[in-house]
Parts: C-alpha cells; sequence; structure tokens
C-alpha cells in the first residue's frame, strides 16, 4: 500500500519467491512482477515508485515498508513451516 493525497492506495503484487542452497547457506530472493487492482493490472510497476537515481519516491515510502514488511512474514511463515511450528492465528 502507500498514501495518495491522504487515501491508503492497496494493490496485489505478483512475485517470483526463488530458494537457492548452496554451502550449507540458503539465499531468499523476492523478484517482483505485476501489480493488481482486484482482478485488473495497474498499468504501471513497482519501478514507478523510484527515481532515476533508485532512491524511493517519497509517496510511495510507505509502499517500500510495506513490501518489506509483506516479504519478511513470508520468510518467516516458511521458516516456521520447515521447523514443523503450527501457525497460530
Amino acid at each position: 500500500y502507500y498514501k495518495s493525497l491522504g487515501i491508503k492506495m492497496s494493490y496485489d503484487l505478483e512475485y517470483l519467491f526463488q530458494i537457492d542452497l548452496k554451502d550449507n547457506k540458503v539465499r531468499l530472493t523476492f523478484i517482483p512482477g505485476q501489480l493488481w487492482n482486484g482482478n485488473q493490472k495497474v498499468l504501471y510497476d513497482y519501478k514507478s515508485f523510484f527515481k532515476n537515481d533508485g532512491e524511493i519516491r517519497s509517496m510511495y515510502k510507505d509502499a517500500k515498508t510495506s513490501m518489506e514488511q509483506s516479504m519478511n512474514d513470508l520468510v518467516f511463515s516458511l521458516y516456521n513451516f520447515i521447523k514443523g511450528k503450527k501457525r497460530e492465528w
């Protein structure tokens, strides 16, 4: 999500989740794809959240935090699944 003119805009993000195992190490890579608003594709992608120099545009600062939190939650969920921990709601 991000806020535009004080209004919270929420989208779904399609992504690839890649797991690499090598030398007893694990690397997790998220590759962002299409943004969706309900069942409709959004006409722009996550790259528009950033300036040419890679800095996040101020109106999308919440989107970066939101995406990072979502990915961290997914990694934590995967970790718990591998460890055999039951999900607590």
